[in-house]
């Protein structure tokens, strides 16, 4: 009995090493840069002047001033929006090098027109893209490629869109916030909302503190929205259901903070980290998720051997928020949970078989005219 239980407990350890290398590997920090036509990715604790872990990048790649990504763990993909070809990009999470995409989503019929913003809807499937260069968002099939017609579209003047940079989904509320550059404006929208349809509500005005606002991000655990303006070079806080003239819950700001030009945010919950990317200089600073006023970064990533050069974009991977359903097991790990649950099921059948063979003998009773003890059948 000691020997079995031994070999469960050292198949469950096994099981949890690989489930710990799996979540290691996630733990990333994904950045678009557009100058250098590439997508660079670190630790999510990289800082200083430290050489990406991989650089995903030439002319295979297909990338071509690459303004946004997501990154799609469940199925071990990354999409980047491409302005300068009107294109979206879909490779490996771990491409690196002059690799080619999986599948290209580009040409005419997809209403692509500079997608400078992107957002993956897993629950239902979708891929969402925000076009400057016609104010419109455009939705497709996650799996979607070629030169194929969106499965909806956001735009018309009653919508509020001008030069959309940012898009965040808040699928517990069912609905689509977008940070428009050009109208200093956050709108937010019914998720499914296709056609002129007007905002839900619209965030803008002087009060606001939104100036060529961004990225975006939603914290649903904490119910705020934060924006990145690049104008202003800030990180403005409110409440997620903000509007009209609104002043921000807070404001990140000032020298001392580091922020220059900021093009995008990203929200790391788990360890209540706000991420940032700066142009001029290019860096990626990391701040206390409550950051406020003139406070110092707790570590920037900058430098020559970064690779950094124009980083539009970020995507932290690893960190999930306690709204998001648990991350799936890894190949590894789903190959030893079936082995323990055949093993398991074999043992309880042996071990069945033989209690109704014990069973059959010790209730066996002897024919008529023998005598003597009960022989094992």
């Amino acid at each position: 009995m000691k020997n079995h239980q031994g070999r469960f407990i050292l198949a469950l350890a096994l099981l949890a090493g690989l489930l710990g290398v799996a979540s290691a590997d996630a733990q990333e920090l994904f950045v678009p840069n557009s100058l250098a036509d590439s997508v660079t990715v670190y630790a999510r604790t990289a800082s200083g002047d430290t050489a990406p872990l991989r650089t995903l990048s030439g002319g295979t790649t297909g990338l071509s001033e690459p303004q946004a990504l997501a990154v799609d763990l469940t199925n071990n993909e990354l999409f980047v929006a491409n302005k300068g070809t009107d294109s979206v990009t879909v490779y490996a999470r771990t491409a690196s090098g002059d690799t080619a995409p999986l599948r290209t989503l580009s040409g005419g019929t997809t209403g692509l027109s500079q997608p400078q913003a992107l957002a993956l809807d897993l629950t239902n499937n979708e891929l969402l893209v925000g076009n400057s260069g016609n104010n419109s968002v455009t939705v497709y099939s996650r799996s979607a490629s070629g030169d194929i017609a969106p499965l909806r579209t956001l735009s018309g003047g009653t919508t509020g869109l001008s030069a959309p940079r940012g898009l965040a989904l808040d699928l517990t509320n069912n609905e689509l916030l977008v940070a428009n550059k050009n109208a200093d404006s956050v709108t937010v929208y019914s998720r499914t909302a296709s056609g002129d349809t007007a905002p839900l509500r619209t965030l803008s005005g002087g009060t606001t503190g939104l100036s060529s606002p961004r990225g975006i991000a939603l914290d649903l655990a904490n119910n705020e929205l934060l924006v990145a303006n690049k104008d202003s070079s800030t990180v403005t806080v409110y409440s997620r259901t903000a509007s009209g003239d609104t002043a921000p819950l807070r404001t990140l700001s000032g020298g001392t903070t580091g922020l220059s030009e900021p093009r995008a945010v990203a929200l790391d919950v788990t360890n209540s980290q706000l991420f940032v990317a700066n142009n001029n200089p290019d860096s990626v600073t990391v701040y206390s998720r409550t950051a406020s006023g003139d406070t110092a970064p707790l570590r920037t990533l900058s430098g020559g051997t970064t690779g950094l050069n124009a980083p539009q974009g970020l995507a932290v991977t690893g960190t999930a928020p306690p709204t998001v359903p648990a991350p799936t097991l890894s190949k590894w790990a789903q190959l030893v949970m079936m082995a323990l649950l055949v093993l398991g099921g074999m043992a309880v059948l042996r071990r069945r078989s033989g209690l109704v063979r014990t069973g059959r003998c010790l209730h066996r009773t002897q024919p008529p005219g023998v005598r003597g003890s009960v022989q094992p059948g």
